[in-house]
């Protein structure tokens, strides 16, 4: 999957490591021209969990870090476009504890998307959202903390 034009101000590009057990995506930014940085995006415990993601959310997860991540390095406008309706509002904490390089278990669901777990880098996601959020008030950009 990839983000941006190579050569502008924020390029990405998201390669899995083609584990069959435990899949793992990386992420690889280029910003302001200078060297791609490589980190650890989002990693399965077991492929069971990815298969459990339906494709479609879990690309629309990819946009819209990448466009958070392009915001966040290049723009500043603290704009999150359409992701701040259709896809943060359904992350959410699930266990705090780090592992592999800043990553904490986050889970993703909704009506139509069982639930999946799985560690995620959490510079990739929006401040509003790296924590646990009450339930009834997911899709609030400033929820109130548990």
């Amino acid at each position: 999957m990839r983000f941006g034009i190579p050569n502008d101000h924020y390029y990405a590009e998201v390669w899995t490591d083609g584990m069959d057990w435990q899949p793992s995506y990386w992420i690889l930014e280029e910003y302001n021209c200078e060297k791609p940085h490589i980190s650890p995006l989002i990693i399965f415990n077991h492929h069971e969990e990815r298969s459990k993601f339906n494709d479609h959310d879990f690309e629309e997860l990819v946009r819209a870090v990448t466009y958070y991540r392009r915001d966040t390095l290049w723009i500043g406008s603290d704009d999150w476009g359409i992701y701040s309706d259709f896809t943060w509002p359904y992350i959410n904490l699930f266990k705090d504890e780090i592992r592999n390089k800043n990553c904490k278990l986050y889970s993703f669901e909704h009506a139509s998307q069982e639930r999946v777990v799985f560690w995620m880098n959490i510079n990739f996601i929006p401040e509003e959202y790296r924590g646990k959020r009450e339930k009834n008030n997911s899709s609030d950009r400033n929820p109130t903390q548990e």
